[in-house]
């Protein structure tokens, strides 16, 4: 679950044309492994993350915006039901109010 306003829209332009080149983490690991480009590596933890689990994302953007991310907007009021739907009652929930800036893995 991502809650981001993200009033200044969805970062650089090159992220953006990075996510719509690759279809698998794998397909970018392998271009970085060749050739390691600054900022690259972001896309590919991004593809990652979306290949282990559904993200959904409460924000002003855009559905397709959100979708070209491979993430599913969903209302605010609508997210808490549907992670207790999926996942139950016990479910772990984190809060980073700094996401953009971390980098989170689950061990």
């Amino acid at each position: 679950m991502l809650i981001a306003q993200c009033k200044e829209g969805h970062g650089s332009e090159k992220f953006y044309s990075e996510m719509g080149k690759y279809e698998s983490s794998d397909e970018i690991k392998k271009d970085l492994m060749k050739k390691f480009v600054m900022g690259k590596h972001k896309v590919y933890y991004m593809l990652k993350a979306t290949e282990k689990v559904k993200l959904y994302m409460v924000t002003d953007m855009d559905d397709e915006l959100v979708a070209h991310f491979r993430m599913e907007k969903i209302d605010s009021d609508e997210i808490l039901d549907k992670i207790y739907e999926r996942h139950g009652d016990k479910v772990k929930i984190l809060a980073s109010p700094h996401a953009s800036t971390t980098l989170a893995t689950l061990q």
